[in-house]
């Protein structure tokens, strides 16, 4: 898990012989992500989640087709105060 698929450019599924992966599970995107990596796994499948600060909980919930990424101005702030999930 924490991996990417690469295919073809066209609409058409890729096939595992056309497909690579990429290893994207330590990213740190040139360090503009300092969270400790956290995992829930079910069933085989890894969920990444960040739990920064202490105290009350504030759970953090992005949109599709955002992710968590664009919490990283965030999350050092409120971390002072809550704990951020």
């Amino acid at each position: 898990m924490g991996s990417i698929a690469i295919g073809s450019i066209s609409n058409e599924r890729a096939t595992a012989a056309e497909s690579r992966v990429i290893e994207i599970k330590d990213e740190t995107w040139a360090g503009s992500w300092p969270f400790a990596p956290h995992y829930y796994v079910n069933n085989g499948v890894q969920l990444h989640y960040v739990d920064e600060g202490q105290g009350e909980p504030m759970v953090l919930v992005h949109g599709d087709p955002t992710w968590g990424y664009l919490y990283r101005q965030f999350i050092p702030s409120l971390a002072r105060h809550r704990r951020c999930i």
